[in-house]
């Protein structure tokens, strides 16, 4: 199965605010951004171990129009992730 490329303009992700999370870039000063992902490890390590989370079926949302502690999660990490590719 051939790798399709990821083609799309994402550089809207710096000025717009993120439909599903709504983070907004623009609002964040850079020079802090190693010192807020440190932060926030904690924090979802926190939220992801708790009890919510643990009794989340990852399959089953707690609303239909909220995501679970552990959607977010995912959310976040694959941002995380995007990201540290783009630097590298």
């Amino acid at each position: 199965m051939a790798i399709v490329p990821d083609d799309k303009d994402w550089t809207w992700v710096i000025t717009e605010q993120c439909p599903e999370c709504d983070f907004v870039a623009r609002d964040h000063d850079p020079t802090t951004t190693a010192e807020a992902i440190r932060k926030h490890r904690e924090i979802w390590t926190s939220v992801l171990v708790g009890e919510i989370a643990a009794q989340q079926e990852p399959s089953v949302p707690i609303r239909r129009d909220y995501w679970s502690p552990l959607e977010y999660g995912c959310h976040v990490r694959d941002v995380c992730r995007i990201y540290n590719e783009r630097l590298l």
